[in-house]
């Protein structure tokens, strides 16, 4: 830390008040700063979870015929508008529903839906300041049932990954004990620099994609595509110049039916690059570190001719949005002491759980399970006709004993095997437990962390099922600590810090390693006054002098 004395001059401040709380809309491009640095705030953060239970009913068009067998439900959150109301954090957006089925003349058809999404978490604030939120939602347990031959019932559990950070004011509230301050009122002010977080966060909605997939060799022609999903994940985000290039992946994966009936899928990645203008603070800055969170909002696929005239192509057009919260670090001076020259003053102090940016750490790992086949016969052999995951819980910690970050939870996995008459369901968690360097990091911390998995390989093994994945993942790291500083002084003009007998030159015998701050303080003076009357260098006396203690003269000047 630096240890600063500056001598300000203060009028008379109003009382802090209160403003609208701050909404963050991922509906459209928004920047949201909290530039500490500029601002001369520091920022604090809170870190929860909100679950809320989620459910809706479908129905189903005629042309889809009637349902028989409920095979899997999938369920994909996403959030659209995040904000404070008071001492809450509310959110809406919506779940999207992806449900497989057996119609009762044995076709495998899905249908996807829309479901609206609201939720609410309680977060006390100690301020009013400029707040950023960052939201990750996941869906787990989802599941369904028929309840008519038209109509579906589905529900999931939607947990949201909340944090929020908010801008407090550093400068403290000057106030007089009895009415308005004196204009031009001299203050002194002792002040540390310490390490603060700033962010700068915004939005690009409606992004664009479009692919043609055409079909591995050896498939035959596609007679129905069933269903296409899409999942977009990064894979590298950073700023260079006034540019931030967002590197990421879209993972496709399609089950259709060919010619013949045979059921049939196929998975491939499409990288995907997107240069958004970069907000004009951080232009030409090389500290800064990038984190999205992208969503998908729409998904259109059909089958096509090639140039041969085979359906073979599946034209893919989806749209999704990004935020990007850009992270750095900056100092921020906060004052840790004052007092008058004029006045006795009594400082009111407050300690503040400030936020620092540590690192970002990304990479991916290699998941791998096995589950028992549901029903199976001894001497039946099943085939794999559709895989897919997705991580439905996710968690990250620090262990400091050990030095490692350990990110956990749970991916379900998706399987259609082959059955004798029709496709069979297989769904079943696979656990996530990956461990990563955390050397240096130490403390208090709180961590982002959003992962996807992609190349969902399975195969049969006897009455078992084996699946592998890769694992992408990305993790913010930010650390806490307590920093004590004054929150407001309180000024009392009826009580002069200075005798008025008191001569203009004071001799005082210091002892060794005496702060000329407190000498100061204790003699209405300033530290600047002593070191120009005694040629005194540092910010401590050696004790084997003996000091001169000048009046300080009030000054006449406003601020």
């Amino acid at each position: 830390m630096v240890n600063n004395t500056e001598e300000i001059r203060r009028e008379a401040e109003p009382e802090r008040g209160t403003k609208p709380r701050d909404t963050v809309k991922t509906a459209e491009r928004v920047s949201v700063p909290l530039d500490a640095e500029s601002e001369s705030h520091t920022v604090t953060g809170r870190h929860f979870r909100d679950s809320t239970d989620h459910s809706a009913e479908i129905t189903l068009p005629d042309y889809y015929g009637n349902a028989e067998k409920l095979m899997f439900v999938r369920a994909v959150p996403r959030i659209e508008e995040v904000y404070t109301d008071g001492d809450e954090i509310k959110y809406t957006g919506s779940v999207k529903y992806t449900e497989v089925f057996l119609t009762d003349e044995g076709m495998l058809r899905s249908i996807t839906t829309d479901s609206p999404l609201s939720g609410s978490a309680v977060c006390p604030r100690d301020g009013d300041g400029d707040v950023c939120i960052s939201a990750i939602p996941l869906c787990s347990a989802a599941s369904g049932r028929l309840t008519s031959p038209k109509s579906l019932s589905v529900k999931c559990t939607v947990v949201t990954d909340l944090m929020l950070t908010e801008q407090d004011p550093v400068e403290p509230i000057v106030r007089s004990s009895t009415e308005a301050l004196t204009d031009g009122l001299t203050l002194q002010k002792r002040t540390d620099s310490i390490e603060s977080l700033c962010i700068q966060s915004f939005t690009e909605s409606g992004i664009r994609g479009s692919e043609d997939i055409e079909l591995e060799s050896g498939m035959p022609p596609i007679e129905e595509l069933i269903c296409c999903s899409v999942r977009i994940y990064p894979d590298e985000c950073k700023l260079s110049g006034n540019e931030i290039t967002l590197r990421s992946n879209a993972q496709i994966n399609i089950l259709c039916r060919g010619e013949g009936g045979a059921i049939m899928s196929m998975q491939k990645r499409i990288p995907i690059t997107e240069t958004f203008d970069s907000p004009e603070c951080i232009e030409g800055r090389t500290d800064v570190s990038c984190f999205p969170i992208l969503s998908l909002d729409t998904v259109s696929a059909e089958p096509a001719d090639n140039s041969f005239g085979e359906r073979r192509i599946i034209e893919l057009d989806y749209t999704y949005s990004a935020t990007v919260f850009c992270f750095y670090s900056c100092t921020v001076p906060v004052a840790r002491d004052a007092y008058s020259t004029e006045y006795m003053t009594t400082p009111e102090f407050i300690t503040r759980d400030t936020v620092r940016f540590s690192e970002l750490k990304c990479g991916s790992v290699s998941i791998g399970d096995s589950a028992p086949i549901p029903n199976y016969t001894e001497g039946s052999h099943s085939e794999i006709l559709y895989s897919d995951a997705a991580v439905c819980e996710l968690s990250a910690r620090l262990d400091p004993e050990r030095g490692k970050l350990e990110l956990s939870g749970r991916a379900c996995v998706y399987l259609l095997l082959s059955g004798e008459k029709h496709p069979v369901p297989m769904t079943f968690d696979t656990p996530i437990k990956v461990e990563l360097d955390g050397y240096g990091l130490e403390g208090r911390t709180e961590i982002l962390a959003t992962a996807a998995p992609r190349g969902v390989r399975a195969r049969v093994d006897g009455s078992s099922v084996h699946v592998d994945f890769e694992l992408d993942y990305l993790l913010a790291v930010f650390s806490r600590r307590d920093e004590e500083m004054i929150a407001s002084l309180t000024v009392d003009e009826t009580k002069p810090c200075i005798p008025a007998d008191r001569p203009a030159m004071v001799l005082y015998y210091p002892k060794k390693g005496e702060m000329l701050w407190d000498i100061a303080k204790r003699y209405g003076t300033t530290v600047a006054d002593i070191r120009s009357a005694c040629g005194v260098q540092g910010d401590a006396v050696d004790g084997q002098h003996v000091i001169m203690l000048p009046r300080k003269r009030k000054s006449t000047a406003k601020a």
